[in-house]
């Protein structure tokens, strides 16, 4: 999220993300598992990035996932197999 965030041409919308960024307590890193899963949701139509986010959301193993991406509802808890 950090390396996408700072890529932001929008500067009031990045600093809103650091903020959010900054009162995070979990940081889930890279791993293999991460890939793999993040690869599998891309195969529903979710571009890889937000596929990323989502299979980070997975491992955090949180209760809500906020995203600003338009995905028309195709982002449900059915859908995906979220834990």
């Amino acid at each position: 999220m950090e390396d996408e965030n700072s890529k932001n041409p929008f500067i009031d919308r990045r600093d809103k993300i650091y903020d959010f960024l900054k009162v995070a307590t979990e940081y889930v890193s890279y791993s293999e598992e991460l890939e793999r899963r993040a690869k599998e949701i891309e195969k529903f139509g979710i571009m890889a990035m937000d596929a990323l986010h989502i299979a980070c959301a997975e491992m955090a193993d949180v209760d809500f996932l906020v995203t600003c991406d338009d995905i028309k509802g195709r982002l449900t808890k059915k859908d995906y197999k979220l834990k």
